[in-house]
């Protein structure tokens, strides 16, 4: 039996991986932003419209961060978004480490008025860099 296991762990970790991605998505469809994946905001990241919003530390920002991202750590974002991003209804794309924090943001975000933003959930900063996304590392 062993064996068995052992010849399927990867396939086993996929399988946890997209039950874990599924169950994120799933638990972010009663929130009032929309769930993404690295892949699914690619889109977002490609289109002029649509601005990234870091909300990792400044310790984190300084470590790398995406090309273009704005970066507003989630204790400043109430005193801080309005000067970065004045129009309420421009399309945003929170992001930070794990997906906590950006949701977080994003309810932040809501609850001050913002109407269109999502949430990278699965992967955060790295896995937007795995994927290929522009980078800047100091």
């Amino acid at each position: 039996m062993p064996t068995l296991l052992a010849k399927h762990v990867h396939s086993l970790l996929k399988c946890l991986g997209a039950m874990l991605v599924f169950v994120l998505l799933t638990a972010c469809q009663g929130d009032d932003f929309t769930a993404l994946t690295p892949d699914s905001a690619r889109t977002a990241y490609n289109s002029n419209p649509a601005s990234f919003l870091d909300v990792r530390t400044q310790a984190e920002w300084d470590g790398g961060h995406l090309v273009g991202a704005e970066h507003i750590p989630l204790d400043k974002l109430e005193k801080s978004v309005s000067a970065v991003f004045p129009d309420k209804d421009q399309a945003i794309v929170a992001y930070c480490r794990s997906g906590r924090r950006a949701s977080n943001a994003a309810q932040i975000l809501k609850g001050m008025g913002y109407s269109n933003i999502s949430v990278v959930v699965a992967g955060g900063y790295a896995e937007l860099r795995q994927a290929g996304y522009p980078v800047e590392e100091r």
